[in-house]
């Protein structure tokens, strides 16, 4: 925990901290008759604990900020995606 409280220590000192937080038990809608599920949502491999939300001019900067995540000490993952202005 030390090391993802470090690194977003950093991002927010450089500024480009905005948001996160882990995800919460929660429910899943689906079908035409939005029928649902609790509990695991994907794979074991696909777990999505959270999110993380930074700043940066472009993808190819958002992908340079990501790479100091401590997810990649346990093997795990990042999918960075841009946000859409509504």
């Amino acid at each position: 925990m030390k090391a993802w409280m470090d690194w977003m220590g950093e991002m927010t000192e450089a500024g480009y901290y905005v948001s996160g937080a882990p995800f919460d038990d929660g429910h899943v809608l689906s079908g035409t008759e939005t029928a649902g599920s609790d509990g695991s949502y994907g794979e074991g491999d696909d777990v999505v604990g959270g999110y993380i939300i930074v700043t940066a001019d472009d993808l190819d900067q958002a992908i340079e900020r990501s790479k100091a995540c401590p997810i990649f000490a346990e093997g795990g993952s990042v999918e960075i995606r841009g946000c859409r202005e509504m």
